[in-house]
């Protein structure tokens, strides 16, 4: 089924929980309360739970402000632990390895301002098929209860937190070749608590003992490039292509679910399948380069190509963005045509043939 040509089923990254473990950071206390043990994942009752961490887990990566960071050094504490989980994949090292970070992080805490207690989460689970480690940092509500002393969460039905607001630290670390990590992003930290599009020194360097790396120019450009992509499938490349040129001009600050929201509303009056596209182009970005973020500084726009393939790239053409539909015009038949043509339109110019061999 099309809508306003957007084809629906567009496949989305499927996430599968394999461990949970949670402790409670009581800030009252000198230490941390530490459970001995995972939480029971196939007692029917907790169905909704993991389906409410899945989710979680799935909008965090997407959202506008996570930042991908890198380990600043192989030695920290997060970093060998979650190596050596990655090596050894037993539930004595989950357990273990989450109790001592609990413990490095209750530690922190004691020594801020911070009155924030609540359960500290530890998840490892299956993203694509590669493994991942979450801990992220839940706050008291009513939805979620979690009991140290049964180690086991209560879920009250339609009272869940919203998966936007009430985990409110939260780093999410990739295992698949940790141990090459060098320079290469395996890490996504997102802080809810700041109200500045930061995150906490406390988090960042003190515990996780890490630093944000970003590249806006790459992100730009694959940005773009995912997007048009998309419209080429679902949409019109072209009106897409006028309204990202308005949009993403050289110094403009861009937030990914504000673009999309604008540029998809022409196209999808329906909220639900607005927020589906979006989210679809989201993770399209991720899976070509899994450092993308959301959030970027437009920077040497002029310097843009404009490239026009064929399905098999058998065929292309590639002119300075800035030429378009000022000398350079180019019309291409509809998808449901039984015609199939590209025509381009050279204003000015006599072009040469040139033969080069592959």
């Amino acid at each position: 089924m099309e809508l306003y040509g957007y084809k629906r089923g567009v496949e989305m990254a499927t996430i599968h929980i394999k461990k949970v473990i949670a402790h409670h950071l009581d800030l009252n206390l000198s230490e941390p309360t530490c459970v001995d043990s995972l939480v029971d994942l196939s007692k029917p009752e907790l169905t909704l739970l993991v389906n409410f961490f899945e989710k979680h887990i799935k909008n965090a990566l997407n959202e506008s402000r996570i930042k991908p960071c890198i380990f600043e050094e192989k030695t920290g504490d997060v970093y060998t632990h979650s190596l050596k989980l990655y090596k050894q994949m037993t539930d004595e090292n989950f357990i273990n390895s989450s109790q001592i970070l609990t413990k490095r992080l209750h530690g922190f805490m004691k020594t801020t301002s911070s009155k924030s207690s609540g359960a500290l989460i530890f998840i490892l689970y299956q993203l694509d098929s590669k493994y991942s480690l979450a801990i992220m940092k839940m706050d008291p509500n009513e939805g979620v209860e979690f009991d140290p002393i049964n180690v086991t969460f209560t879920v009250r039905k339609n009272m869940l937190p919203d998966t936007r607001e009430k985990l409110h630290k939260s780093a999410f670390i990739l295992l698949d070749d940790l141990e090459n990590v060098d320079d290469d992003i395996h890490l996504y930290v997102l802080d809810k608590q700041q109200k500045a599009d930061t995150v906490s020194k406390f988090f960042l360097q003190n515990f996780l003992q890490a630093k944000e790396k970003l590249n806006h120019e790459k992100i730009a450009s694959l940005f773009e490039e995912t997007v048009l992509d998309y419209a080429s499938e679902h949409l019109n490349p072209f009106v897409v292509k006028r309204k990202l040129d308005k949009v993403l001009i050289e110094g403009a600050q861009i937030n990914v679910d504000t673009a999309l929201e604008d540029l998809f509303r022409e196209f999808e009056p329906g909220e639900e399948n607005r927020k589906q596209m979006i989210e679809s182009v989201k993770d399209k970005m991720r899976k070509i380069r899994p450092d993308s973020f959301f959030e970027f500084k437009i920077q040497n726009r002029d310097d843009a190509n404009l490239v026009l393939t064929s399905k098999d790239s058998n065929i292309s053409v590639r002119f300075p963005e800035s030429l378009f539909e000022k000398s350079i015009f180019v019309e291409i038949s509809d998808e449901d045509s039984e015609e199939k043509y590209t025509i381009i339109k050279i204003e000015g110019e006599r072009l040469k043939i040139k033969t080069k061999l592959k």
